[in-house]
């Protein structure tokens, strides 16, 4: 965790005040955004009242408390676990397993969070299996926390919740507290719940968004202040359209598809608004923008556009944010990651930021057009033609042949559906895909990670069928001198969608051909950098590497391989002359 490294790939900030020893400035009152600390391999950042937890790529945990390890302790899970996710509540913490088992940590029980026998005998900065699951032959998928709420998602998509049920959010109890996880509703395929609020939403399988829990400031769309006995369905809004939800006491903040948000909260916060309906409605302000991302702490929420543009709305007594939502402010920072998580410390108005591999690598609209060409592809399924690695990778390793069989029950047009969606994220039947996904086993199809399927693809060396060929000191007139090249595996299909200058010398050379000669003129170094962008959307300098030679070249090849549409290249390049000086 406090390695050194020369790249900014993976780095966490906060906004706001924090109490925690990761900085040389303590208890900072900013709006500002700071650097916290510079780790390698973070995967995955979050925050509650007094902790934070952190998990890498590495499969290592680390888990900062005050007054108990500020430093960060390293957490052991046992050895045949691999962490899939992590989320942290007011005081609660809970670590999901690829194998769908949940660990908590943290001691704080007030309000029955900690689903044990003998909560009291639990330990700080210590994992404890939630035994509850495993003897009722329940295996999760997905994790959220609330203020004082656990909520899980079944792999059999049922929701199961535990903790405060004062507003009754839990529906089959009307103890104040139930400690042991209840079946809040079926036919579930997403769960969303902020860390400082008691109220939660989940999508379903015939497209409804429902919620649950307090409503006391109108903040759930439901067009009232109505206590929420039992899920309600939340109008004009459709579970395929939600990109993510995140919420605050009086304030939830719903991020579409489109780009666009839309917000429901108290009147207060819409002053020129006399109609009083809390139901969502848009942002005048910010209707102009494409957003990606947004986050909630306290009683603020930030949002992330496209162009790395971020706004806050919603009041901090810390940072002086705006209290009305119609007049968003911008936030100013030239240190900003592409990717903005919704992980934060709650209680203090902090966020925490980290990139994440598959953010910021155009739209995908480069596969769905490898995908409506049909180039180099090598296999077909009802005479559609579809590239057998790609679709295995994307598909959870399944072979071709097991895909096939599975498809072969649905119409051409509900494939064509199905598949725009594995080679671009694109939906048009929520339903149909959730579907076919269920019956391909995959668990967890709004946590699918494009690129991170990607970055599996780009290691799977047996599938490349194509040899970039380099030659530094040549140029296209001369001829190639024999052993004074080296070659670069690459999938054929990945550099047709990412390069318009590799579609467009392919669309006039032999399509069986397995090889090409770069005469761009740069380094082998460089180029295996590009090609590895192409693939994971991000840019890694080693120890070993020129950052002034490496950096110089691949602003060059930005333009020489027409790489202008994949968003994120400028940023990531600006970046890293920042890292290292470079004008």
């Amino acid at each position: 965790m406090n390695k050194t490294s020369n790249s900014l790939n993976y780095t966490s900030f906060f906004l706001g005040k924090t109490p925690f020893s990761l900085t040389t400035e303590k208890n900072v009152l900013t709006d500002k955004i700071y650097q916290i600390q510079k780790y390698e391999n973070v995967k995955q950042i979050c925050g509650g009242e007094f902790s934070i937890m952190c998990s890498t790529y590495e499969n290592e945990l680390y888990y900062y408390e005050k007054n108990v390890c500020q430093t960060g302790k390293k957490i052991v899970l046992p050895k045949q676990h691999v962490i899939k996710k992590i989320a942290h509540g007011y005081d609660i913490g809970l670590i999901l397993t690829e194998s769908g088992s949940v660990y908590s940590i943290g001691t704080y029980n007030n309000d029955g969070q900690l689903p044990f026998k003998d909560p009291d005998s639990i330990e700080a900065a210590k994992i404890y299996l939630i035994s509850w699951f495993v003897e009722n032959k329940i295996t999760i998928q997905d994790i959220a926390c609330g203020s004082m709420n656990n909520i899980y998602l079944s792999c059999d998509n049922i929701v199961f919740a535990n903790g405060y049920n004062t507003n009754l959010q839990l529906c089959c109890t009307t103890n104040p507290n139930a400690p042991y996880p209840c079946k809040i509703a079926v036919g579930a395929t997403r769960i969303f719940c902020s860390p400082h609020t008691l109220h939660y939403f989940y999508t379903t399988l015939d497209n409804k968004l429902m919620v649950v829990g307090n409503n006391e400031n109108g903040q759930c769309g439901l067009g009232n202040k109505d206590k929420i006995h039992k899920p309600a369905q939340v109008p004009d809004i459709e579970a395929g359209e939600v990109e993510n939800i995140c919420s605050v006491t009086n304030l939830t903040t719903v991020l579409l598809r489109n780009g666009k948000l839309l917000v429901c909260a108290r009147k207060k916060m819409f002053p020129e608004d006399k109609t009083d309906s809390y139901r969502f409605r848009s942002v005048p302000s910010l209707e102009k923008f494409f957003f990606i991302s947004v986050a909630s702490g306290t009683n603020f929420t930030v949002a992330l556009t496209e162009q790395n543009q971020v706004y806050t709305f919603g009041s901090s007594s810390f940072c002086n944010h705006t209290q009305n939502v119609v007049s968003p402010k911008k936030i100013e920072s030239s240190i900003l990651t592409k990717s903005l998580r919704y992980d934060l410390n709650t209680s203090l108005s902090a966020c925490f930021f980290y990139p994440k591999l598959d953010m910021g690598v155009s739209s995908n609209s480069d596969f769905l057009i490898l995908y409506e060409t049909g180039k180099f592809s090598d296999y077909s399924i009802k005479n559609i033609k579809v590239h057998k690695s790609f679709l295995e990778c994307r598909l959870g390793q399944r072979p071709i042949k097991e895909i096939e069989q599975i498809l072969e029950n649905y119409t051409e047009k509900e494939i064509n559906i199905f598949l725009k969606w594995v080679y671009s994220s694109a939906i048009e039947n929520y339903a149909l895909i959730v579907e076919i996904c269920k019956k391909l086993k995959i668990e967890q199809l709004y946590k699918a990670n494009f690129n991170q399927d990607l970055f599996a693809l780009y290691k799977d060396d047996d599938s490349k069928n194509f040899d970039l060929i380099v030659n530094e000191d040549q140029d296209e007139d001369e001829e190639n001198e024999e052993g004074n090249y080296e070659e670069i595996p690459v999938h054929k299909y990945v550099l047709y969608a990412r390069s318009g200058l590799f579609r467009d010398m392919f669309d006039t050379i032999d399509e069986n051909s397995t090889s090409v000669t770069d005469y761009s003129g740069k380094t082998v170094e460089s180029l295996e950098i590009l090609i590895k962008y192409f693939y994971t959307a991000n840019i890694e300098l080693t120890a070993d590497d020129d950052p002034q030679l490496i950096i110089e070249e691949l602003i060059d090849a930005k333009e020489y391989y027409q790489l202008n549409k994949l968003s994120n290249i400028n940023y990531l390049l600006n970046n890293l002359k920042k890292q290292f000086n470079i004008n």
